[in-house]
């Protein structure tokens, strides 16, 4: 559970003192008759441990960040030739070029609506709700726009 020398696992394991580093790097104990009151002496226990615990969590969500980006870096970019990166580029601007002509196909308020749910993730009653409409419209609006997309779909492919 604890990663081994860290400032949370020093302290978290020393029960009758708080541990301590200083600007230079060593450690000072702070212990229990150090304090005016065990009372006194729990509550800084307690809130340097929660500190240490807070602090130890963020460097780890920023060392896994920092490895997956990392290992991003490495496995993919650095693996591609000039002739996929240009290829990469080109699928991307073909699916805009889909995109604009998949909007150009619908109405105003198909497109809206269809973009909120099914890239947006936002449910149809919740759509029906922000437009003051009822959620048979939305529906219709959607399923509407669904099958223009697919008739033309099907078109692209003859």
């Amino acid at each position: 559970m604890f990663i081994a020398k860290t400032d949370y696992t020093l302290n978290k394991k020393n029960k009758d003192a708080i541990v301590c580093k200083t600007a230079v790097g060593n450690y000072v104990l702070l212990k229990r008759e150090d304090f005016a009151s065990d009372d006194e002496f729990e509550k800084w226990k307690a809130w340097s441990d929660e500190d240490y615990h807070i602090e130890e969590n963020a460097t780890r969500r920023t060392n896994r960040k920092n490895v997956m980006l990392s290992e991003k870096l490495d496995n993919e970019i650095s693996c591609l030739s000039a002739e996929e990166l240009l290829c990469e580029k080109l699928d991307g601007l073909e699916r805009i070029d889909n995109v604009c002509r998949i909007k150009d196909l619908l109405t105003e308020t198909q497109y809206r609506r269809l973009w909120l749910y099914g890239v947006k993730g936002i449910s149809m009653p919740k759509i029906a709700k922000l437009e003051g409409v009822s959620t048979s419209c939305v529906s219709s609006s959607i399923y509407g726009a669904r099958k223009k997309i697919k008739k033309r779909l099907i078109e692209f492919t003859k």
